[in-house]
């Protein structure tokens, strides 16, 4: 096997083992111990290195044996259960940012063997990692090993299912998914699908996975769906408003939001009415601000309600000033919402 290249921190210590915490300015502290983490060192210049902030560790513990390098990545979620043995030598683990575990039993027993996890991944209980058998198997005439240690990658944002193992020389890809009780044993270069079963084979492609629940992604996807509607009926109605003179009815800090990402709205824009005394005859996104009493003066074909607070109440209010006033000019509601 190939001899896996340790970290230069390690390299540079020749008696001491060492627990760093780096913060996310990069700069690095030495401390004597971390709260839910229990680290024994059994030998000598090894380096455990925990990047900050790490929401916290529950009941987890790190053994080392000598010339070691362990390192996990910032997390805003909690880490707990998590077993890491590393009984021998010049072993390298890392874990990447935003790790969850709810208990996994990591195991390396074979020296110049590397684990590398990547960002963002979830594991869930009883997760077992090996990169070794622990003990030999051989043949028997020619007492050659044939069940050597292998290395373990596993991509960005992997999900492990519960009781899931993960064993020598597995490789799982990108945003991919282990289902309960999978025995992982090859190397699974495709991403974003399902694996399950013993040993495991994928079951589903073209997926991905969220930490939301059900119930919360739902929403979320409603939510989005329905702001893209919006977007399109945005952009109809615009469509349609080409080449209309109109006014606004309120310079609310959500028309600055709309005349910033659509500036071509403000080309049709004759001004905009607002009834505080303090705002009038000065500017909003290049559209200056008017008293109602100016509506005539304009003279616009349309006026559009753009005031959110109380919107509905407001809209009566704005329609009726205008249709009394002014029965000729349109009064629609805020088509923006």
């Amino acid at each position: 096997m190939e001899k896996i290249s340790l970290n230069s921190s390690i390299e540079e210590e020749t008696s001491k083992n060492h627990i760093y915490i780096i913060n996310e300015n990069g700069n690095r502290e030495e401390v004597s111990s971390v709260e839910g983490l229990e680290i024994i060192f059994s030998g000598e210049n090894n380096v455990v290195e925990l990047h900050a902030p790490i929401r916290k560790f529950i009941q987890s513990q790190i053994v080392c044996g000598e010339s070691n390098y362990i390192r996990i990545g910032s997390s805003k979620y909690s880490i707990s259960k998590l077993k890491i043995n590393v009984c021998f030598f010049c072993c390298k683990l890392t874990i990447g940012s935003n790790f969850s575990c709810r208990g996994a039993s990591i195991y390396m027993q074979e020296p110049y063997t590397e684990i590398r996890i990547g960002n963002d991944c979830m594991f869930s209980e009883q997760i077992f990692i090996t990169i070794s058998d622990m003990h030999t198997i051989f043949d028997n005439n020619t007492k050659e090993v044939i069940n050597k240690p292998q290395n373990i990658y596993i991509g960005n944002h992997v999900w492990l299912g519960f009781r899931t193992s993960i064993l020598k020389g597995a490789r799982l890809s990108d945003c991919s998914v282990a289902g309960t009780g999978s025995v992982i044993t090859k190397t699974f270069v495709e991403s974003n699908v399902i694996i399950a079963g013993n040993p495991a084979k994928i079951i589903r492609h073209n997926i991905n996975w969220s930490h939301k629940p059900v119930f919360k992604f739902e929403e979320q996807k409603k939510s989005e769906e329905e702001e893209l509607v919006k977007k399109e009926v945005l952009k109809d109605t615009l469509q349609k408003l080409q080449n209309k003179k109109l006014i606004l009815w309120g310079a609310s800090l959500f028309l600055a939001d709309i005349l910033k990402k659509n500036p071509k709205i403000a080309e049709n824009i004759l001004g905009i009415i607002d009834s505080n005394p303090a705002r009038h005859y000065r500017k909003f996104y290049g559209c200056t601000i008017y008293p109602p009493e100016k509506i005539a003066d304009l003279n616009p074909k349309l006026v559009i309600s753009t005031v959110k607070n109380n919107h509905e109440n407001v809209y009566r209010e704005i329609k009726e000033y205008v249709n009394k006033k002014y029965p000729s000019i349109k009064v629609l509601p805020d088509i923006f919402a």
